[in-house]
């Protein structure tokens, strides 16, 4: 069993410990590796991202349970909706913070946050150097394989794919099938491939062409197992790899994991649950 999976039956199921009854993962927004000790897990919540011992201990690092906007250290940290976050550094984290229109790093060594990207005073579209180009509700983010230093990001309420390296912003595709952009993903045998959840279903970015096409055929949301093809999503949010040759996604409208084989080119249901948010472990 990988890593994904023990942790995921940890706190979904509740079958191994006593986890998930000390946190409860219905306020957990994502969860991820602490940079800084491998034994530890990073989690955010809504507005605030603590350190988690396996043992179910948990510590505020950044933010607190208030809402806003606010950079500082600590408790003094103010955030309005944590979507996703990423290692940036070997001692830093790259967040989305989806309702302040902005991604932000938060220092590990020092629990201070700092503006990366984007402007908490205004949401829209505009490339640009990092500091002065806007964002609309990013969620999901995801590194580049092949490109040091380039990270992609879902802009979700302006249905665009945003590229963002060490000084700028830029957008790299615009418009359908990319309908509400949320979790993404990159194969490690296909660097050149984005994988993208969108409102009803899953979207392959070519990032050399930027080619899109959407995976499965369904024009509105909803729920079928089978052949990737015909299979239905209802707003999918997160995506991991599970085995070289699956991932593992959360459909949250459907209340469900589902597993998408990409050898057989299939989608099956594996659980049913409120709370189905997974991470990049």
């Amino acid at each position: 069993m990988s890593g994904h999976i023990v942790f995921f039956y940890s706190v979904i199921y509740n079958s191994l410990s006593d986890f998930h009854k000390r946190i409860p993962a219905s306020t957990v927004t994502y969860i991820g590796k602490y940079p800084l000790d491998p034994n530890k897990l990073l989690v955010a919540r809504t507005t605030s991202i603590s350190i988690l011992t396996l043992d179910g201990l948990e510590t505020i690092l950044s933010g607190q349970s208030r809402q806003g906007y606010r950079e500082g250290k600590g408790h003094n940290a103010l955030y309005r909706f944590i979507s996703e976050f990423l290692e940036f550094s070997p001692s830093s984290i790259l967040i989305s913070d989806k309702t302040n229109t902005v991604l932000r790093i938060l220092n590990l060594t020092t629990n201070r946050t700092s503006r990366h990207s984007g402007s908490q005073s205004t949401a829209g579209h505009r490339d640009g150097t990092r500091l002065n180009a806007l964002l609309s509700g990013p969620h999901g983010l995801v590194r580049s394989i092949i490109e040091s230093f380039t990270y992609y990001v879902s802009d979700s309420v302006t249905h665009k794919i945003r590229r963002l390296n060490s000084t700028h912003l830029t957008t790299v595709f615009d418009g359908s099938p990319m309908n509400t952009p949320k979790g993404m993903i990159i194969h490690p045998q296909t660097p050149l491939q984005l994988y993208v959840l969108v409102d009803n279903g899953i979207v392959k970015l070519n990032l050399l062409t930027l080619h899109a096409i959407k995976l499965n055929t369904a024009d509105n949301r909803g729920f079928r197992d089978g052949v990737l093809a015909t299979a239905k999503f209802s707003i999918p949010q997160s995506i991991i790899l599970m085995t070289p040759n699956s991932f593992l996604l959360s459909d949250y409208a459907n209340d469900r994991l589902r597993i998408w084989d990409m050898e057989n080119d299939t989608v099956s249901s594996i659980c049913t649950g409120k709370y189905l948010l997974l991470n990049s472990l």
